[in-house]
């Protein structure tokens, strides 16, 4: 280990979960957000829902790659709810 680390540093071999992340498909297509332009990549809930997720939250997890649902940080978002305020 480097000596510039503190004593306490600690690694994990894989990081802990995030809220709102899901599992990227092994095949899935690059498309564009139509309201943001952000690059998206869709998947599918649990429950079989589409869901677009932010290819620039992907994190690997073992051999698998993990992202963050696009409506976190896409600024249209509210625009896209199906439930207005």
């Amino acid at each position: 280990m480097s000596d510039d680390l503190p004593a306490q540093t600690t690694f994990l071999e894989d990081p802990p979960p995030r809220r709102g992340e899901y599992l990227v498909p092994e095949h899935a297509r690059v498309e564009q957000c139509r309201s943001c332009g952000m690059s998206i990549i869709w998947a599918r809930t649990r429950s079989d829902h589409a869901i677009p997720l932010s290819l620039a939250t992907i994190i690997w997890r073992g051999a698998q790659r993990y992202a963050l649902a696009h409506f976190a940080d896409c600024p249209d978002s509210k625009e896209w709810s199906k439930r207005h305020d």
